[in-house]
């Protein structure tokens, strides 16, 4: 039963009273195409929930003629239960892949499908897709099963399939992909199943070659919604313009200057274009912020406005200015981070939760100077979307071998390193080792010192092994007479640790690589705060950092992420660090494209403040153990200097 009664079947000003014009125009918007330019922190979500409801109760709309997408469960839930506690009615409102999953079921049979078809998990695909390498003879080292299914992923989401990716297939690694993709495909259907990329590729297929069924769907779905349009890929506006096409009763809301998802296939060509794909739509823009303080809203838009393609827009709220931005140059990253934790100190002198703080940065290497510095202030933190510094399977490598060469009765560390990266030397051989080694007495060391002597080690294997163990006594000896620092970027080069991290999975090489650096830098500020320390010194440290960081308690602490993680959250007081070339804006991101991007994500930073934005950056920091000057980002440069406040004179540009 709908909560409207025949009374009082609808009074617009008890659904929509408590909306501000702009956002009671979009709410009662009913007929024909709307674009929502919904700003951050403009209550988008309250809107498109009231105009869900105002379509039931001014009986424009059935409940169930209603169709609601998302991208997240948890979005799609939250609205559904807005909708049911202001009607007493449920609505569709779900994600694009469970949309496209309800649909193929209904429909296997049209779809090319099976009955009872099943839907494979990453782990599942992995599987498949190391079945079509080993059936290819192709080599797991060089073609990664994560880095094949993310392209091929790439691939369903643009709706390029199999035949036509043939078709266009021309270099040499193109060809090879068209076969794995080809043989995946077959798996596949052999398996009575279909991967998560392929929801949206085969419905839109499938609506888009059976005309009567699309037309059910359109008579179904009379009135779409779209939230968060500004990150829908190819596959996905193909899919709403179908569903749309016949009534174009479609409401989409999003933000361009939001759009920070090109790198996994957003195209914010999608709701700049809308107004081209609908002529007659009504454009409504949601400019009033009930998060930020004027202050940092102003500083907001001065940067985005530097974009070129975006929709015009000005933030503005009714909390007034607020306190000024505040920004600190650091002499260096170990200053940065500890002005980080001296600001959230007086934060919570001043009543604040650790809760409603979140430091937030560009790339997930610029941790590690933070979290040394939470540890050592014995404030709790956590990592949202990430691992913590010294877990990171990269630093724990090159940490492993560094405490092997230190301590060589570490057999874990020996047990992680001696085939890493893949040298043939498998399980079997280091059983036969551990084995000779418990049945004589003797130590690894020992054992490995008379290798030649141990049963069942073949010449072949020896001379993998011998090679490995002459390195690492070369770089032991090595330790007595250089830094700390040279023995590392000598243990890198020595076992072409970079080159493996590309083979390994290119699509997070610069990630990890960036953590590499940061591990240089790590190293060389204990070189200098400590002259007389040598490297099991600075091993032991960081054991005790781990160790420290394992028994903080968890109940209440500040959140460290990287910008992308933050998009849609937001906290009191906010810290955005690194702000210098090659930083944020980032490496090699310097087309006009890739520059707007950098800035929309600037701005979705700066924009999850309500009241406190703290920005930093420095003045050098440590790369491969140099130290390297660092320049101020440009998007520093954007904010209007009577916006802030310098808590530190430095000659700056700024």
């Amino acid at each position: 039963m709908s909560k409207f009664t025949d009374d009082e079947l609808y009074e617009e000003v008890d659904l929509l009273g408590n909306l501000n014009p702009e956002q009671r125009e979009a709410a009662s918007h009913i007929d024909g195409p709307l674009l929502l330019v919904a700003g951050a922190g403009s209550g988008k979500t309250m809107v498109i929930t009231h105009r869900i409801a105002h379509l039931i109760a001014s009986e424009k709309a059935k409940s169930w003629q209603i169709l609601g997408l998302t991208f997240t469960n948890k979005a799609a839930q939250e609205m559904k239960e807005r909708v049911y506690n202001l009607t007493d009615q449920s609505v569709l409102i779900t994600t694009f892949h469970s949309l496209g999953a309800r649909i193929l079921k209904q429909h296997w049979k049209l779809a090319g499908l099976k009955e009872g078809f099943v839907i494979y998990d990453p782990s599942d695909q992995t599987a498949v897709i190391k079945e079509c390498l080993k059936s290819l003879s192709l080599d797991l080292d060089r073609f990664k099963p994560s880095s094949v299914l993310s392209k091929l992923g790439r691939l369903k989401d643009e709706l390029i399939d199999v035949e036509t990716y043939q078709k266009f297939a021309e270099t040499q690694a193109e060809k090879v992909m068209s076969q794995i993709y080809s043989l995946y495909e077959s798996k596949l259907v052999d398996n009575n199943a279909i991967d998560f990329s392929s929801l949206i590729m085969k419905t839109v297929r499938l609506l888009g070659t059976n005309k009567e069924l699309l037309e059910s769907y359109q008579e179904k779905f009379r009135f779409l919604l779209v939230d968060e349009y500004q990150d829908t890929n190819y596959g996905q506006y193909e899919l709403v313009k179908l569903l749309a096409e016949k009534y174009k009763n479609i409401c989409i809301v999003g933000d361009p200057d939001q759009s920070i998802y090109r790198w996994r296939g957003a195209d914010i060509r999608n709701i700049l274009n809308f107004e081209k794909d609908y002529p007659e739509a009504k454009v409504v823009g949601l400019e009033e912020n009930y998060r930020s303080t004027q202050n940092i809203l102003e500083a907001a838009n001065h940067v985005i406005s530097n974009n070129l393609h975006r929709k015009p827009k000005n933030l503005r709220t009714a909390r007034g200015g607020g306190e000024k931005i505040s920004y600190f140059q650091a002499s260096d990253g170990v200053d940065e981070a500890d002005f980080v934790v001296q600001q959230i100190a007086a934060q919570r002198l001043k009543g604040r939760s650790l809760l409603d703080m979140a430091v937030l940065y560009r790339v997930h290497a610029l941790s590690r100077s933070l979290e040394e510095a939470f540890i050592r202030e014995k404030i709790p933190y956590r990592i949202l979307g990430g691992m913590k510094f010294y877990e990171r399977k990269e630093v724990k490598d090159l940490i492993a071998y560094l405490r092997f060469m230190v301590n060589p009765l570490d057999a874990v560390s020996f047990n992680r390193i001696v085939n890493l990266p893949k040298r043939g030397i498998g399980h079997l051989t280091v059983a036969k080792i551990q084995d000779f080694a418990y049945k004589n007495d003797l130590t690894l060391p020992e054992a490995l010192d008379v290798c030649e002597s141990i049963p069942g080690l073949t010449p072949r294997t020896l001379n993998k092994l011998r090679p490995f163990l002459n390195m690492l006594a070369k770089l032991k000896r090595k330790m007595a007479t250089v830094k700390a620092t040279e023995v590392l970027q000598e243990l890198i080069d020595d076992i072409d640790y970079l080159d493996y991290l590309k083979m390994d999975d290119m699509s997070t090489y610069t990630t990890r690589s960036d953590n590499i650096k940061e591990l240089f830098a790590a190293l060389s500020e204990y070189e200098q705060k400590n002259p007389d320390g040598n490297l099991q010194d600075y091993l032991e440290e960081v054991a005790l950092l781990t160790t420290a960081d394992t028994q903080q308690a968890v109940e209440e602490s500040v959140v460290l992420m990287t910008i992308h993680n933050a998009k849609g959250l937001e906290y009191g007081a906010c810290f955005l660090i690194g702000l210098e070339e090659g930083l944020f804006p980032y490496g090699g991101n310097t087309s006009d494209e890739e520059l707007e991007e950098e800035r929309r994500l600037c701005y979705v930073g700066i924009t999850r403040a309500k009241d406190e934005l703290f920005l930093t950056s420095c003045l050098r920091r440590l790369m491969y153990g140099r130290w390297k000057a660092s320049v101020e980002s440009r998007f520093l440069s954007e904010i209007p200097e009577g916006l802030v406040s310098y808590l530190k004179k430095t000659k700056s540009s700024f």
